[in-house]
C-alpha cells in the first residue's frame, strides 16, 4: 500500500511514503523494573573499592529548615462540622449522614513563617483525598470539606510538612 500526502503551505506536490515491512512480528518480554535505588535510564556500575559515594551537587532551591528549628504550630481548635458559617464551625458532631458534606475546621496559632498543613481524609482505613491548607498568619482559621459517601468509619488527619500527624479526628457515617 502506498500513501500520498500533501502538506498545507507546501508546493502541493504529493510525497510518497513507503509501506511498512509487514514481516513476522515478535513480542519482547516486558522489561523488569530496576533494582531499588537505581535509575532505569542510566547505566549502573559499582564504585571502585577505594572510592566513596560522591556528594550530591548543591541545588539552588531554598534550604529546608529542620523540624527542630521550626517554630511550633499549635492547633487551638480542630472539629468536624456540618457547615462553616461566618468562619465558625456550625453543627459540630462526630456522626454524619451518608452523602452529606463534612467540614474539618481548624483554628491555628503559628508564630513563625507561613506553613502548610494537610487534611487527609480516610474511609475504612483507605485514603480518599488530601487537601493542602496554607497557614499564613499568627492566628489563622481554615477548613476543608468533602462529601462522604460510604457508611462506616471515617477520619481526618491533620498532617504537617514532614508528614507528622498532629491530630486525628475519627467520625462515623450512617
Amino acid at each position: 500500500m502506498i500513501l500520498l500526502l500533501t502538506a498545507c503551505g507546501g508546493t502541493g506536490d504529493p510525497v510518497e511514503i513507503a509501506p511498512l515491512d509487514e514481516g513476522p512480528t515478535r513480542t519482547d518480554p516486558p522489561t523488569p523494573p530496576p533494582p531499588s535505588g537505581e535509575h532505569p535510564l542510566l547505566p549502573q556500575e559499582p564504585l571502585p573499592e577505594d572510592e566513596s559515594t560522591p556528594a550530591p551537587e548543591p541545588t539552588t532551591a531554598a534550604p529546608v529548615v529542620p523540624a527542630q528549628a521550626r517554630t511550633p504550630i499549635t492547633l487551638d481548635q480542630v472539629v468536624l462540622a456540618a457547615r462553616v458559617t461566618d468562619r465558625k464551625p456550625d453543627g459540630v458532631s462526630d456522626t454524619f449522614r451518608d452523602g452529606t458534606e463534612v467540614f474539618c475546621f481548624m483554628k491555628v496559632s503559628n508564630p513563625g513563617p507561613p506553613r502548610t498543613l494537610h487534611h487527609e481524609w480516610f474511609f475504612e482505613g483507605r485514603r480518599k483525598s488530601g487537601i493542602a491548607l496554607s497557614v499564613k498568619g499568627p492566628t489563622w482559621r481554615t477548613w476543608s470539606s468533602r462529601p462522604v459517601f460510604g457508611v462506616g468509619a471515617w477520619r481526618v488527619d491533620v498532617v504537617d510538612e514532614e508528614g507528622v500527624v498532629l491530630k486525628s479526628l475519627p467520625f462515623t457515617v450512617r
